[in-house]
């Protein structure tokens, strides 16, 4: 879980300081992202639709979001759309575009992924979470033992 969260995080962080955005608000930090114009334009129009759509149907539900979209690190072939949203879950968003991205992939033969993830503040709050102390576990009162409870009072 925690090599996960970092994973999470660094691509965050990534994403925040140069990677390819589309438009979009950073709402921790009220800049405007930009499309790259080198990676988008090399795209070929059926792909540009795709992304397109992706994105368009993920911040219709969450204003929010900020959506950077790249080449995949292990195939540069395939696109990755880097979903970052201020949510518990980010499954949610992978619900939200499920369907549709199957249909790219499967029927049209667009090589297309959304990968959700938590804004940086999220994560970091997660692993708050994750680290407390002991001491603020709440401790539950021991069991009562069944021999004790069968025992008549006398």
């Amino acid at each position: 879980m925690q090599e996960t969260e970092d994973v999470y995080l660094n691509k965050a962080e990534e994403c925040l300081t140069g990677a390819v955005r589309i438009p979009a608000c950073y709402p921790e930090t009220g800049r405007e992202s930009s499309m790259s114009e080198t990676y988008l334009s090399s795209l070929d129009p059926r792909r540009l639709d795709a992304v397109t759509e992706l994105s368009t149907l993920i911040t219709q539900r969450y204003a929010n979001a900020a959506l950077f979209v790249g080449p995949a690190e292990e195939d540069p072939e395939v696109t990755h759309i880097t979903a970052m949203v201020d949510i518990d879950d980010p499954d949610e968003v992978a619900d939200l575009v499920m369907d549709r991205m199957l249909h790219l992939q499967l029927d049209e033969d667009i090589p297309i992924y959304v990968i959700p993830i938590r804004t940086p503040a999220r994560v970091a709050a997660l692993r708050r979470q994750l680290n407390r102390p002991a001491s603020d576990t709440p401790v539950l009162p021991p069991l009562l033992s069944l021999e004790r409870t069968a025992q008549a009072p006398g």
